[in-house]
């Protein structure tokens, strides 16, 4: 007896958590990461085995209107877990950290400690596009689908986990899951490999989306039924998912077990994502993430009772629109050098990404063109089947001549 609870004591759970976006209009990626974090702090997860990384914008943000706090519910509860338990804020909320604390690698601050005895819960929530996962603008590049791949291959060869729970909140989060192979790692996608994810409840007195709809209806069945299995949650989460399709990939062997496993135990709470006048989960309340920024400035003009605020409302719009058909253009530049009929690709997905190639074509758009936001995301498949016509060299000097300079700065971004 005493030697099987000593084998059952030492293993722990570990949780990783990750914002990728900033600005106040993408609210609810850092409010999803902060209502996770209070979920298992309150369970009795030890704050040392929670590693955050959020850009830490939004709680003292200009337009939110209650400084200090984040909601990502309708009773407006205060989720934000004050900085001193966010890991990486800022600059470093980036992809080198990442796979820095998935790797257990300290040289840049905490990171995972765990073992081969302990179980991993993982969850990123942002914007996504085929084969990546972003992370906030102006810190680098992206979170590429092949290096997480090798990062958790990595992580078992190193024992680094028994189990490892992956959860993504992002568009064509399935084309990163795809790429994941190793045992023993069980993963959630907000949506298909082809697909975008929504935001979620519109809230008229933040004047943003507090959450997304796919993590809005995961955290619910986890609320309501933490006894249930993962793959009880991922079913949930799709049967109530209406603007995706939420899909499980990985070892099946891990579906069947309880959520405790990786969230800690707790007493089933009831979830109302309902707020009166705000119908929190009509089909009409989100936006596909494509188009979120633009929904959201909107919104809020719609709202606004101040005729100044108004107005700079409308030049942002305005601004927006005429940045958006610049980069539609220097898209259609680069695809029309490459494809000599001019007709376009990337209406439909190749089952293989040349990541060596893609990586050099997504970096040097950013470097030569602009920072790349929801608008430009959208259009990442163009560079899976130029990389399939041609080399990473033509493309990227067909990039630097349609864009001799930077088109616009990544301040014009941020709303």
């Amino acid at each position: 007896m005493f030697l099987v609870f000593s084998a059952l004591s030492v293993s722990k759970q570990w949780a990783v958590l990750m914002a990728g976006s900033r600005g106040y209009n993408n609210y609810r990626h850092q409010a999803d990461i902060f209502h996770i974090y209070d979920i298992i702090k309150t369970r009795g997860f030890p704050k040392e085995n929670i590693i955050t990384l959020a850009y830490n914008d939004v709680v003292r943000h200009k337009d939110n209107p209650y400084p200090g706090k984040i909601f990502a519910t309708a009773d407006h509860k205060n989720v934000y877990p004050g900085r001193e338990n966010i890991d990486y804020t800022g600059q470093d909320a980036n992809a080198e950290n990442f796979f820095r604390v998935l790797l257990g690698d300290t040289h840049n601050g905490r990171a995972l400690q765990s073992t081969a005895e302990d179980d991993v819960f993982v969850y990123y929530d942002d914007h996504g596009a085929p084969g990546l996962l972003c992370v906030p603008h102006n810190n680098g590049p992206e979170i590429y689908a092949d290096n997480i791949a090798s990062v958790i291959s990595q992580m078992k060869k190193e024992k680094k986990f028994r189990n490892l729970f992956f959860v993504i909140e992002a568009c064509y989060s399935g084309s990163v899951a795809l790429n994941i192979t190793e045992p023993n790692v069980f993963i959630i996608t907000a949506a298909s490999d082809q697909q975008p994810s929504y935001s979620a409840q519109w809230d008229s007195r933040l004047h943003t989306f507090r959450s997304n709809e796919f993590t809005q209806n995961f955290l619910k069945y986890i609320l309501e039924h933490p006894d249930g299995r993962l793959i009880d949650s991922a079913n949930a989460a799709a049967e109530r998912t209406v603007h995706s399709h939420v899909l499980s990939f990985g070892d099946m062997k891990l579906a069947k077990l309880p959520l405790s496993t990786f969230l800690l135990n707790a007493e089933p709470e009831e979830v109302n994502n309902e707020d009166s006048g705000d119908s929190e989960n009509s089909v009409e309340n989100g936006a596909s993430t494509h188009v979120a920024a633009l929904e959201y400035l909107q919104r809020r003009l719609k709202e606004t009772t101040s005729k100044e605020e108004a107005n700079a409302i409308k030049g942002q719009i305005e601004h927006e629109v005429q940045r958006r058909a610049r980069s539609d253009k220097i898209f259609d530049g680069i695809t029309r050098r490459i494809v000599s009929n001019g007709l376009p690709v990337g209406t439909k997905f190749v089952n293989y990404i040349d990541y060596d190639c893609y990586r050099t074509a997504i970096e040097g758009f950013r470097t030569y063109c602009g920072e790349i936001d929801e608008n430009e995301l959208a259009k990442m498949n163009i560079f899976t089947h130029l990389c399939e016509r041609t080399d990473k060299k033509t493309i990227l000097e067909d990039i630097k001549k349609e864009c001799p300079v930077i088109q616009w700065d990544q301040e014009e971004l941020y709303f």
